[in-house]
């Protein structure tokens, strides 16, 4: 009888062959099967929050995490009950025997793992908040087909997300760890629009399974995408690698002479002799934690002020953020009660809170006792040390953030050199250096009066024992730039040609026989009758339009024209010429 290959789950009785072959039928172990298929290696983790006997300040049962291990083997030939599991391990992690503890669920015990994917969060992007999850499975394979990827082998819907899976077979997680990290982090970058989540690219992320329900929104997770099992298409990893990754794998050959090249740029370096003094700030661990602290509470005033972080800001990333740097800087028996009071600013609830940081608050109380742990051959301290850029990532920080903010160490490359940039600055202006600009305007400002001085009748030696200048340079230095900036003022511009109006052709009047008998001794408006007068005459305010065929009138105007009171018809140039023509004929 061949034994129960378990760690912590229930008693396993022989498989039932199952004729799966929709997606609305895949439960948690047909998802298991999918993703561990028969001939993996290690165990599979599952798990999920689970009601214990003790109970909490609120009077509710405090939750615990189970932990449930199985081979891929047992997965496909035997039937284990995961009714209880809601999460599972895409990678699969190192045998142990009965009565040892589980390996922990860290990079250092994954064995092999034959996926990578893409976890979603379309829910936290205001632009893909309200659309249908049916529309934005749509514009994921669409964005996939336009990128020239693989097509994903199945896209499972968490409940508000969506989580894109590519599987191959499985493979040695020491031969391609550095590659498949760095495949994770280029598709992330590529689906940020999409509200890619930075915490769910790591090998170490549970998934929720299919036929659970998500607590946060409610609906139940399932397996989307294709709707027959039998349209999943599988791809190789070395295939997805090169659709990915912007460069080609390095050789051998090239491998060994870059790393030829980084030991002799360190020896080159380590023979340099080194300068007298102490140049730059050295921090110590408790420093470096500070000042990170600091910027992340920077960082979150700007974001949230006092909070609480709204649903899809990121309030699982907040508390390991704070969490990790914290570990570092205080005593690890007061990290509980500080996760503790930072849950309701993270939005979370102090269990939810005291669960995302199980491993943190662990490796701070090893610590704390001394244990040390064996990392590439030498011991090192056990707790967690992210870099900054992985703050920056995992918080999704912006370099318009980091201005405004102010940060010191969770910056990028340009902001860290603006910041060395502003603090070799400030270490002059404290050494009593003065900037340009005061120097330009100082020597600009000497230079002016020299010159007049000069117009005196001083010598050059007199004008620098009155300002008292040091040597005969700078005082030809401070008349230089003052003639240069009286020459920019004597200069006046040019004045920019004028075009000269096209000559527009004035209209030719057309009088009709008008007889004028004698001018008038008062002429109260100015008159003139040319075309386009109508038959009707219309009254207006103080217009009036003549008829046609109508001797010369006192009240006859032109059609909304109106001169002033002290010209005559004389006087107008029209009516000059219309008399003139009159007068010819």
């Amino acid at each position: 009888m061949t034994p129960r290959n378990i760690s912590g789950g229930q008693a396993s009785i022989p498989a039932a062959p199952e004729g799966r072959r929709w997606s609305f039928q895949v439960d948690q172990l047909t998802y298991a099967r999918l993703l561990h298929p028969k001939g993996g290696t290690g165990q599979v983790a599952f798990g999920g929050p689970k009601p214990g006997r003790k109970l909490g300040p609120d009077g509710k049962p405090v939750f615990t995490w189970t932990d449930q291990r199985w081979s891929p083997h047992s997965l496909a030939t035997r039937t284990p009950d995961l009714r209880g599991a809601r999460f599972m391990a895409m990678a699969s992690y190192r045998y142990h025997q009965r009565g040892e503890p589980k390996p922990s669920k860290n990079e250092a015990n994954i064995v092999g793992i034959g996926s990578s994917w893409l976890d979603l969060d379309t829910y936290a992007t205001p632009e893909w908040r309200d659309v249908a999850p049916e529309e934005i499975r749509e514009v994921i394979l669409n964005a996939i087909e336009d990128l020239g990827l693989p097509t994903p082998s199945w896209i499972v819907f968490s409940g508000r997300g969506h989580q894109v899976v590519w599987q191959y077979p499985a493979q040695a997680w020491h031969l391609i760890g550095t590659r498949w990290k760095a495949l994770q982090r280029t598709l992330h970058e590529k689906f940020l629009f999409l509200g890619s989540d930075p915490s769910g690219r790591t090998a170490t992320k549970w998934f929720r399974l299919p036929q659970t329900k998500n607590e946060k929104s409610g609906l139940q997770v399932s397996f989307a995408w294709p709707h027959s099992l039998a349209e999943i298409q599988r791809t190789t990893f070395d295939t997805l690698a090169a659709a990915v990754l912007p460069h080609a794998r390095q050789s051998k050959d090239a491998k060994a002479k870059a790393k030829a090249d980084r030991i002799a740029k360190a020896a080159a370096r380590a023979a340099r002799p080194r300068r007298e003094g102490q140049h730059g700030a050295k921090l110590g661990w408790r420093s470096y934690w500070g000042t990170l602290r600091g910027d992340l509470e920077k960082l979150f005033a700007l974001r949230h002020g006092t909070g609480p972080v709204p649903d899809g800001g990121g309030r699982n990333a907040w508390i390991k953020a704070l969490a990790y740097a914290a570990a570092w800087d205080m005593p690890a028996s007061d990290l509980e009660g500080y996760v503790r009071s930072e849950a309701a600013r993270c939005g979370l609830s102090e269990a939810e809170a005291l669960a995302k940081t199980v491993t943190i608050r662990k490796r701070a109380k090893d610590a704390a006792e001394g244990i040390r742990v064996l990392y590439r051959g030498r011991k090192v301290d056990p707790r967690y040390r992210p870099a900054p850029r992985t703050f920056c990532e995992d918080l999704s920080i912006t370099t318009m953030e980091m201005r405004k903010a102010d940060l010191r160490m969770l910056v990028d490359s340009t902001r860290r050199k603006a910041n060395a940039v502003g603090r070799v600055i400030t270490a002059r202006r404290l050494a009593g250096v003065t900037g340009r600009d005061v120097q330009q305007a100082t020597r600009l400002a000497v230079g002016k009066a020299a010159i007049d001085m000069r117009d005196l009748g001083l010598t050059n030696a007199e004008i620098r024992d009155v300002f008292d200048l040091p040597t005969q340079r700078y005082l030809d230095t401070c008349l230089r730039d003052a003639r240069a900036v009286a020459a920019i003022s004597a200069v006046t511009p040019k004045p920019k040609a004028k075009r000269a109006p096209k000559p527009v052709p004035a209209p030719e009047p057309v009088v009709e026989s008008v007889t004028v008998d004698a001018e008038p001794e008062e002429v109260s408006r100015a008159h003139e009758v040319l075309r386009g007068t109508r038959e009707t005459a219309v009254i207006g305010d103080g217009v009036v339009v003549a008829r046609i065929n109508r001797s010369y009138d006192l009240n006859v105007t032109t059609v909304g024209t109106y001169l002033p009171r002290a010209r005559t018809p004389a006087e107008s140039p029209p009516a000059r010429r219309a008399s003139s023509r009159l007068v010819e004929a």
